[in-house]
């Protein structure tokens, strides 16, 4: 399992084709978001 969510994390991290996630742009939308909603102390 643990794997299964790296492979989604690389994928989404770096757009590249090595693993088949079709998750991945949904998990970069999310992030991407987050990264509006607020300030990193």
């Amino acid at each position: 399992m643990l794997w299964r969510i790296a492979e989604v994390v690389h994928a989404a991290d770096l757009d590249d084709d090595l693993f088949d996630a079709p998750e991945a742009p949904g998990v970069d939308a999310v992030v991407r978001g987050l990264t509006m909603t607020g300030t990193d102390p």
